[in-house]
């Protein structure tokens, strides 16, 4: 147990040193050190990751041309859907790969696999002045789980003939000037049946991005949907009052389920319509909320759709601008025989050339903050993507499959009256928290 200890600490000393020399070789203070090879790197380092390789491999090959003094870069492609257990089983053999560049919600789902980069080498101030606010959820009780890579926020698409076509000169800011013009943008035939629609709320069945709105509603009504214990695991706070009158949780659902409800006067969607973003790209839509990720797909499916892209509408003018997001990062394998290296790599992807490229061939903002502050100005689409990045805001998902299927359901309870708000965000904290208690 002793030469355990002694063991953890030496690379816990090695780690540091080898960040040291890194953030020193990056900032330039010691130029030309990482072409002598003196930090005492070098080797192989196997990434898995999400990204495809015929964006990758371009990547790693520049990558490995600037590095060929000190190391290899070998990268692997992994299905998204089945990485995270490719990983599990790899590492029950006693295989695994140096460096995972995956979703966010695989390294809280997986986080027992990761090294934590303590604060020692990175410190919170220097993490939080390099990459956007989203991704502090790397942030653990004693360093990163990961570095982000890339931010791929919740946006919200426009058709501008629609607006045009029904007299509405703006886009709103806030809800409660979208509310004010949205039932101009609905439209029923004779028989009271939706053939056009402001807003695609309410739903779970058909709104292909119901969840990330959720939580995008959540977050901006106050309510983290889930807080850290003092044994730094979280808990679900959906059903809290967290110092509010009333539970911020109860308001955004009640808000979201509001549109599919025809005895309100916001009514304007239903479970009978095809998915919404079908009905966007078809000119039946007004406004869709999607990821920046989704508009090459949607101009692809309507390159003849007038459609352009805001920053979704916030609570009121003053309060802090809020969107959903999905984000990207790098983590260590904890079970890696050369983690200073690993390391080197990961910061170095991370803060170099190579996240803009990966960034842009996945048409998706970088994570880093420097990049996020010069869009392309010749670009409308990113200068908003890249504001919404700034937005951007996410959760500790513990299992994304399975709070997707929770999250449907609180939706159709409320919808169907077998509960109201607060009873079944009371259910989803049960169960999310069964979750957490099972990572």
């Amino acid at each position: 147990m002793q030469d355990e200890s002694i063991f953890k600490l030496i690379v816990m000393v090695g780690l540091g040193f080898a960040i040291v020399i890194a953030v020193l070789i990056f900032s330039g203070i010691l130029p030309g050190f990482s072409s002598r090879g003196g930090d005492g790197t070098g080797g192989t380092v196997t990434m898995w990751g999400v990204v495809p390789s015929i964006i990758m491999n371009e990547v790693v090959a520049n990558f490995n041309d600037t590095y060929k003094d000190q190391f290899v870069l070998q990268y692997v492609a992994k299905n998204p859907n089945t990485i995270a257990d490719e990983l599990v089983e790899t590492l029950a053999v006693g295989g695994a790969p140096d460096l995972i560049l995956a979703p966010h919600d695989i390294t809280v789902s997986e986080r027992n696999k990761f090294y934590i980069i303590p604060y020692d080498s990175i410190d919170t101030r220097t993490f939080s002045d390099t990459f956007a606010e989203i991704g502090e959820l790397y942030n653990t009780s004693t360093g990163l789980s990961a570095l982000p890579m890339t931010v791929d926020p919740l946006v919200m698409y426009y058709n501008r003939d629609l607006y045009s076509n029904n007299g509405v000169a703006s886009v709103p800011k806030t809800w409660t000037t979208f509310l004010s013009i949205h039932q101009r943008l609905n439209k029923r035939d004779s028989q009271n049946v939706i053939t056009e629609s402001g807003l695609a709320f309410g739903e779970a069945s058909n709104v292909l991005n119901f969840k990330p709105i959720l939580e995008m509603l959540f977050l901006q009504a106050g309510n983290p949907i889930v807080s850290k214990t003092e044994s730094a695991l979280y808990r679900s706070v959906l059903s809290e009052r967290l110092g509010f009158n009333t539970a911020p949780g109860a308001a955004a659902l009640d808000f979201f389920t509001a549109f599919s409800n025809p005895n309100k006067v916001t009514y304007s969607w239903n479970e009978t319509l095809n998915q919404d973003r079908e009905m966007f790209i078809a000119g039946k839509l007004a406004n869709y909320f999607g990821y920046a990720s989704e508009l090459s797909q949607i101009r692809t499916k309507n390159p003849n759709l007038n459609l352009d892209v805001v920053v979704v509408p916030q609570r009121d003018e003053t309060a802090r601008k809020t969107t959903s997001g999905q984000m990207l990062g790098v983590s260590i394998v904890k079970n890696t025989d050369n983690l200073p290296t690993a390391f080197i790599v990961a910061w170095n992807l991370a803060t170099g050339p190579e996240a803009k490229v990966i960034a842009d061939s996945m048409s998706v903002p970088p994570a880093r903050r420097n990049l996020l502050g010069t869009p392309n100005s010749d670009n409308r689409f990113e200068a908003v993507f890249y504001e919404s990045a700034l937005y951007a805001r996410t959760w500790a998902d513990p299992n994304k499959i399975e709070t997707t299927t929770i999250f449907s359901e609180m939706v159709n309870n409320v919808n169907r009256g077998l509960d109201d708000a607060m009873g079944a965000l009371g259910v989803a904290d049960q169960k999310i928290n069964l979750l957490f208690s099972n990572l």
